[in-house]
């Protein structure tokens, strides 16, 4: 399913602190996914606390702060490098594993 762009930038707009969310990023060329809570808004980025560990070799543990852009930034927004609400109605999608 194709996202739209409204809305992708309706669900940043909507980010608030403490919102739990589901994160994508990309580090040394490996990507990698996970829930996480908001713990800073800023224009172009957000900054999350992971929930659970992201990866098996302990670099993203649960608690780890990463920051993440935002939609507005899109020069380095993509759909690899970005949070989407966690809750969809009355189920949570869980991000696969990389």
């Amino acid at each position: 399913m194709v996202d739209n762009l409204f809305d992708l930038s309706r669900s940043d707009q909507q980010l608030t602190l403490h919102k739990e969310v589901i994160a994508y990023w990309t580090a040394a060329g490996f990507a990698y996914s996970g829930e996480g809570e908001v713990t800073a808004l800023d224009r172009d980025s957000v900054t999350i606390k992971l929930l659970e560990p992201a990866d098996s070799n302990g670099e993203y543990p649960r608690g780890k702060r990463i920051k993440i852009p935002r939609f507005a930034d899109q020069t380095r927004w993509s759909s690899h490098n970005r949070v989407r609400p966690a809750k969809t109605g009355n189920a949570t999608q869980r991000p696969a594993r990389s």
